[in-house]
């Protein structure tokens, strides 16, 4: 890797962490929502608690859970008594514990947000959830796995061609009022979908299956970097 952690800092956090967190097996997880900027909710936005699912099979299977995220994150509405930590209300939150959790997890769970540039950096695999748009899903690494979310046309409520997405306008990250001109919506990934490419992704850590690879060679190999 390009980029190394600091041995006298990792020291430091996995003691801290120890606690809370099977240092041994664990899961970041980082879901934006709309109290980030503190307004109503974005196109890049999703709602922590479709993920409780997804959340209950990790810890059924031996993984500890670490959500990341800013102080202001919504609450979640479950419990589990162990192997869940909620980091992002944690009083210890810090951005040198957010790359230590991003750079040292057995994988990442995320969305179109900035903490999903971090794992690739130092060679952790990551899957991608509730993505927006399909050209955000960007810089694979082999083993990665992204599931967007849907965009349909309003009048009848059918989805929109995966290779519409991929050319103009729907492209270049639409916002909402090029998406009403179109007639189109956006609908976050279901619990049950988020589970299930979790499930596919465990399932091939090592090697993407046909339908994954033909879609992710039908991007642009500047993908998102230009224009």
């Amino acid at each position: 890797n390009l980029i190394t952690f600091p041995e006298k800092d990792k020291k430091k956090i996995t003691e801290l962490l120890r606690p809370f967190v099977n240092l041994n097996k664990f899961v970041t997880l980082h879901v934006r929502d709309q109290n980030f900027y503190n307004r109503k909710k974005s196109l890049r936005d999703a709602d922590i608690n479709t993920y409780k699912d997804t959340i209950e099979y990790l810890i059924k299977n031996g993984y500890s859970v670490v959500r990341l995220g800013h102080s202001n994150s919504s609450k979640v509405n479950f419990d589990f008594d162990k192997n869940f930590f909620d980091y992002s209300k944690s009083p210890f939150k810090s951005p040198k514990i957010d790359v230590f959790l991003l750079s040292h997890c057995i994988f990442f769970i995320g969305c179109s947000s900035g903490p999903a540039d971090i794992p690739k950096l130092f060679s952790i695999n990551s899957c991608n959830v509730n993505h927006y748009t399909a050209p955000n899903a960007f810089n694979f690494m082999t083993g990665d796995l992204t599931s967007i979310k849907k965009i349909k046309y309003k009048k009848n409520k059918k989805l929109v061609p995966f290779d519409l997405l991929l050319k103009d306008p729907l492209a270049k990250n639409p916002s909402e009022k090029i998406l009403e001109e179109l007639g189109l919506f956006v609908e976050d990934n279901t619990a049950d979908e988020i589970l299930q490419t979790v499930k596919e992704f465990i399932n091939h850590r090592k090697k993407n299956i046909l339908l994954q690879n033909k879609a992710k060679n039908s991007l642009s190999e500047n993908n998102y970097s230009f224009n």
